[in-house]
């Protein structure tokens, strides 16, 4: 996991928002928020590895239905 969120890290805001939707399989859950978006991973159970987007994606429900229809675990904070 920590690799993962490494290379995650390293990437442009773009590329990061590519990948989520790419690799939504390893997603357990993503958390929207005003404030911040939080990617939380399969197993990791103790949010060791909790990935912060670059550019988030704010708090509106829209998102979170978009989320939702692309297959990811998305809730309100």
């Amino acid at each position: 996991m920590e690799k993962i969120k490494t290379h995650f890290d390293a990437l442009s805001a773009p590329a990061q928002w590519e990948w989520i939707v790419g690799n939504r399989s390893l997603i357990d859950e993503i958390i929207i928020d005003n404030d911040n978006t939080s990617i939380h991973l399969h197993g990791d159970e103790d949010a060791m590895y909790v990935m912060y987007p670059k550019n988030d994606c704010g708090n509106r429900n829209g998102v979170l239905y978009l989320l939702r229809a692309l297959g990811v675990n998305a809730n309100h904070c």
